[in-house]
């Protein structure tokens, strides 16, 4: 695996129940972590291979089916083939835990602001896009799939196009706001992402931080 888990010191006595502090926490593998560095550094963007377990990502995606068949994500009725859930609370955890990482990654001190777990259906197409104030690091990572093919997410970067294949577990690590990307249509029958977002804690968006919610981990009143 490219990342693995640290034991860290948890809550100081007196912190509110929902401070969320990890006991564990998930960092890149020592051995690449220059890497990562360096490729986010010159590109906008790096991609971390194997960042998640098989079963940890079975696990996932069974809970994103289960949901999806419960009618618990939200259809986009000006996107064929998005279904959408804002600040879902597996992820939420994810988003908390995998914070250590993307500073590896970054070199920045971050706070997080959303999660997004989303799956796609047959016809879906991502237009070309950079993402909202809130999304300025932000990690992609691929849960699973129903496709007869890879199918790849797009990007630009230092003014050059690049398809970049992400299979389950891979994720890309990348700056929202700067990074324009987009996918062609989607011809499976089902594809699972979820998506992590952070603000540089010492830039100007950090006022962004957990999305203008209490904290990580509460819903807006309008989501589901």
């Amino acid at each position: 695996m490219a990342m693995k888990t640290e034991l860290v010191s948890g809550p100081q006595g007196g912190e509110p129940l929902h401070s969320w502090q990890p006991k564990l926490k998930i960092t890149l593998d020592e051995s690449r972590k220059d890497e990562y560095y360096r490729s986010f550094k010159r590109d906008g963007y790096t991609v971390v291979r194997s960042a998640f377990d098989p079963l940890s990502l079975e696990i996932y995606a069974t809970y994103a089916l289960m949901m999806r068949a419960n009618n618990r994500f939200g259809p986009r009725d000006d996107r064929q083939g998005f279904n959408d859930r804002y600040g879902d609370t597996l992820m939420e955890s994810i988003l908390i835990h995998l914070q250590p990482a993307m500073e590896q990654a970054t070199g920045l001190s971050l706070l997080p602001t959303y999660s997004f777990l989303r799956i796609y259906e047959t016809g879906a197409v991502l237009t070309r896009h950079t993402d909202r104030h809130a999304c300025e690091i932000s990690a992609s990572l691929t849960i699973g799939s129903d496709a007869p093919e890879p199918w790849p997410l797009c990007l630009e970067s230092n003014l050059q196009p690049k398809s970049i294949t992400l299979e389950p577990g891979d994720m890309l690590m990348y700056r929202g706001r700067e990074v324009p990307h987009w996918r062609e249509p989607f011809g499976g029958r089902y594809w699972i992402q979820a998506f992590f977002h952070y603000v540089d804690a010492d830039g100007p968006l950090s006022a962004y931080k957990f999305d203008g919610r209490p904290c990580i981990g509460i819903l807006p009143d309008s989501s589901m």
